[in-house]
Parts: C-alpha cells; sequence; structure tokens
C-alpha cells in the first residue's frame, strides 16, 4: 500500500490520507470488514446493468473511482491528540507521516477500517475476482491497483458528515442506517452513565424496564433531533433528503449529541418513575377485568392501554422521538442553548396531584389519540411532543408539572389535529 498526498479537513477535524493498493490487498481487507460489521447494509442491487458493466470493465482493465474509508474512531483514540495538533498547525511534517504512516498500516492489519464510500463497488471487486475463471485474467486483476482515500482523527460524527457528503451515488445509503453503523458499537458499552441499558431487539424480553432501550429506538430519538421532526423515517425520499440537509448545516465538529440527550431523557424517565411510585395501571381500568372497580372513582375501560408503567409508556419510540424532536426546538427557538441545560428543568418536575390519577388520564388521552387517528405512531409521536413542551418551555401553562401536562397537551392536540 502507497501512501500520497496528506491534507487536512478542517470541517471534519481530521486528516484524508490518498492511497494506492492493489485489488488483491484490498479484497483480502474488505472481506474481512464486511464480515465484521453486522449493521452494514445488504447488497443494493443493481439498477440498469451499472454495476454488471463496471465488473466486466474490470477484468478489461479499467481505472475505477476512488473508495473512501476512514479509522474507526476508537481505534483513532491512539493518535488523537497528534491528529489534533496537526489540524490545529494545518500541515503534516515529514516526521508525523511516519509515525502515522505506521499507525495507518497497523489499523489496517487489524482491520480497523469502516468504508465512507464504495461499498457496492466493493461488492463489484469481489463478484469480478469470482467471474476471472481463467488464472492469468484473475492474476492480472489482482495486480491492478485502484486508488483511494482513507480518513484519520474522525469523531462519529465526524465520519456521519463525511457519510452524508460522499453518499450521493445512484444507490445511496439510507441516513438511519448511517446513523445505526456509526453507533453500532454503543449497545456494546458496558460502562453507560445512569445504568441506561441498550438492549438489541432479541434481548428485549429479558431487560426492560426504567433505563433499558432499545437500540433502534434510540436511534430514532437521535434522528429525530437531528432534523426537528418526530415522525418516522419511513417517509418519502425527498423529505429525508431535505432532513439531511438540515443535519448537515447544524454539523459542528466534535458534537456528540447522542449520550447527551439519552442521558437528559432517562433522568426525565427516572424522575417520573420514582415521584410516581413506581406507577403501576391498575386492573379495574383495563379491558373487562374489573374486580377492584371503585364506583367512587370511575375510570374508562382501556382494551389495549399504550403502557401499563413508567417504562412501559415512555421507553416506546413514540415517547422519545417525540422528546428529542421537542429538545431540538428549544435550541432552535434558545429556549436552551445545549441539551444539557435541560437537567435543572427536569430535576424540578413534580406532580402536582396524585400521581396514579395524572398517568391514568396520559393512558386514556392516548387511548383516544389512538381510535381517532388515521395513523396512530404519527399521532402519538405528536402528542407526545405537545407533552414535553408543555412539561420543558416555561412559557408554558403546565411547565414543570407533571399532573397537568398531559391534558394540556391534549387541549393543544385537539386544537392543532
Amino acid at each position: 500500500m502507497e501512501y500520497h498526498s496528506w491534507f487536512v479537513d478542517r470541517k471534519v477535524m481530521g486528516i484524508n490520507i490518498s492511497f494506492d493498493m492493489t485489488i488483491k490487498e484490498y479484497a483480502n481487507l474488505c472481506d474481512e470488514i464486511i464480515g465484521m460489521n453486522p449493521l452494514q447494509r445488504r447488497r443494493v442491487g443493481a439498477k440498469g446493468k451499472v454495476y454488471e458493466l463496471l465488473r466486466k470493465d474490470l477484468l478489461d482493465g479499467c481505472v475505477m473511482p476512488p473508495i473512501v474509508l476512514a479509522v474507526t474512531e476508537k481505534y483513532g483514540d491512539r493518535v488523537s491528540e497528534k491528529v489534533d495538533n496537526i489540524v490545529k498547525d494545518g500541515e503534516v511534517s515529514t516526521s508525523h507521516k511516519k509515525d502515522l504512516v505506521h499507525f495507518l498500516d497497523e489499523a489496517i492489519m487489524n482491520r480497523r477500517i469502516l468504508i465512507l464510500d464504495g461499498l457496492q463497488r466493493t461488492y463489484t471487486i469481489r463478484q469480478a475476482i469470482q467471474d476471472a475463471s481463467e488464472a492469468d485474467k484473475l492474476n492480472s486483476l489482482l495486480q491492478t491497483k485502484i486508488r483511494g482515500e482513507i480518513y484519520l482523527g474522525l469523531t462519529k460524527m465526524g465520519i456521519l458528515y463525511r457519510m452524508l457528503t460522499l453518499n450521493t451515488g445512484q444507490t445511496p445509503m439510507s441516513f438511519r442506517h448511517q446513523i445505526e453503523i456509526l453507533y453500532h458499537d454503543f449497545i456494546d458499552r458496558e460502562d453507560l452513565p445512569d445504568g441506561i441499558r441498550i438492549t438489541r431487539e432479541v434481548e428485549d424480553a429479558r431487560t426492560r424496564g426504567v433505563g433499558s432501550y432499545k437500540y433502534q429506538d434510540v436511534v430514532d430519538m437521535l434522528y429525530a433531533f437531528t432534523t426537528g421532526s418526530p415522525k418516522s423515517m419511513d417517509k418519502q425520499a425527498l423529505v429525508s433528503e431535505l432532513k439531511e440537509i438540515d443535519f448537515l448545516k447544524g454539523y459542528r465538529p466534535g458534537q456528540e449529541d447522542l449520550i447527551e440527550l439519552l442521558k437528559i431523557y432517562n433522568s426525565l424517565v427516572q424522575l417520573i418513575d420514582r415521584k410516581s411510585g413506581g406507577w403501576r395501571l391498575q386492573q379495574d381500568v383495563v379491558g373487562s377485568d374489573r374486580d377492584d372497580f371503585s364506583s367512587e372513582d370511575e375510570s374508562p375501560v382501556i382494551e389495549r392501554p399504550f403502557g401499563k408503567t413508567v417504562p412501559s409508556i415512555f421507553c416506546k419510540v413514540q415517547a422519545m422521538t417525540a422528546f428529542g424532536a421537542e429538545v431540538k426546538r428549544l435550541i432552535s427557538v434558545e429556549k436552551i442553548n445545549a441539551i444539557t441545560d435541560l437537567n435543572p428543568v427536569i430535576e424540578g418536575c413534580d406532580f402536582v396531584d396524585d400521581p396514579k390519577t395524572a398517568l391514568r388520564d396520559l393512558v386514556t388521552i392516548l387511548d383516544q389519540v389512538a381510535s381517532s387517528a388515521k395513523r396512530i405512531g404519527d399521532a402519538q409521536r405528536l402528542y407526545f411532543q405537545l407533552c414535553f413542551r408543555q412539561l420543558l418551555n416555561n412559557d408554558a401553562e403546565a411547565y414543570q408539572n407533571l399532573s397537568a401536562c398531559w391534558l394540556a397537551a391534549q387541549e393543544k392536540y385537539n386544537i392543532l389535529y
């Protein structure tokens, strides 16, 4: 592998190095990269036989467009201080290059590399190798050199930014999937703060409770925060592209919003659970089992409640995305400057009246929203966002009031929707 030009990228606070390597070297590298990443997207079907043509051209000795790689953030931490100093200086000296070449060789040898741009071309290379049945043709293909670029020193958000700006081809990777790849190591950590647990779908039945969140729901919450909308990501491509542009405009080097957003949300869920005394919806308001029914406290029958406990309500994607979107709105209207500004606001939240009544009202309202909405999930997300707006906006009538915010949000929801 031969390294050539070294450029400082001030936008993502990293270093971009161009390189040449043989197809044989790259094939050995990419086979292990693709296999090690369980969240890497599957192969995209070629449209208009573009990749089929490229595969045939490779066998004929064509020069392929460069592939863009990056050293993983975790592995890159070993030289992060050096990279930061280089970025500040704006130039990579000869002595720096010598040290970094040694590091890059180690990163490649240990397969601590991500593919930022060129995944489908990578699949095409692998297929071309399989198609080269003749020994002479295979050997010629394997010795063919390809060009590429490799980024060093990028944070996860920097990697995401580069993936978005590079991924403009015929088969772009979805914004959601880019976030999933960038944060796939997040679910394997054992040092998350405040007792937070990130679970895979198969672990869901064993680990639910306060502080336990599905990985996909956390990804959705981050997406809602970056775009300012609680709605599902499964929208038209145009909407997705516009939201990606919003994200790019708001990107700043060094942003690591996911952990802070999850921490602040988890603190709210813990507070509601604690101040409600571990509230649980009583059977007298669920279905037809009303053995404990009291004529002094008649409650509407809820056949299929949204949730029966605080975590079963607030650890769902509807509430989480609504929170992420509302936090972004509060920042955009300058109610707060940063996510952490919500810490004292949440600490001041409390139930003014009986928590059992308040949370039962919440479940009842959610049932009413579901019964009248055409798109139940979107309607619930919008209602939850209005709840958090009432609770966290100091201009709202139910500010920091865990008893009144659910009913106040219902009034706003009925007016707007």
